[in-house]
């Protein structure tokens, strides 16, 4: 439940997000964490970036990475899973509504 009145629409509201959250370390050739959607929304951050590209063989599940680069990658299904805790993890008071912005690069 959202403990806040909130009764404008989400664009009336100043929002803390974060760019390329998955990535710890530089745009070109650094490293992605799931973790580190759990220090932004801790940080503040209510709306964090995912940016979806198609997996490999075998699963072809989908990915998490700054695409055609050399950043390493993550299961979309692990970030989505650990933003729901760090979510779940906020005090009632710090919940407020939480922002997914999908940088979607999978096939249909």
């Amino acid at each position: 439940a959202v403990w806040h009145d909130m009764p404008q629409p989400l664009s009336s509201y100043l929002i803390f997000t974060s760019h390329n959250t998955y990535l710890v370390g530089e745009q070109v050739v650094g490293l992605s964490l799931a973790a580190a959607y759990s220090r932004a929304i801790a940080m503040g951050c209510r709306c964090v970036e995912l940016d979806c590209w198609d997996g490999g063989a075998p699963s072809y599940e989908p990915i998490l990475t700054h695409g055609k680069t050399l950043t390493s990658n993550i299961k979309a299904r692990d970030a989505i899973a650990t933003i729901a805790a760090a979510y779940e993890a906020l005090p009632p008071a710090a919940r407020t509504p939480l922002v997914l912005s999908l940088e979607m690069h999978c096939t249909p």
